[in-house]
């Protein structure tokens, strides 16, 4: 099976936060140093990152001999 991006996502965060020690300062000034470094790669998540479909909400239809409309 194939691994999901958020999947793989969170075993790069697991992974840095490892490297600090799971220590928040460190990890933060790590993110902020690798963000200097890279941010030619840092993509704006309107233009070119990968677009997850908005969930649509079932829609419910109650027939016209419910019986909630015989309490009515």
């Amino acid at each position: 099976m194939d691994k999901s991006n958020y999947d793989e996502i969170r075993r790069v965060r697991h992974e840095m936060s490892q490297k600090c020690g799971h220590d928040a300062r460190k990890l933060i000034e790590m993110i902020n140093e690798l963000t200097k470094d890279q941010s030619h790669r840092i993509i704006s998540p309107g233009n070119n990152a990968e677009q997850c479909d908005t969930p649509v909400s079932p829609t419910i239809e109650i027939p016209a001999n419910s019986p909630s409309e015989a309490n009515s």
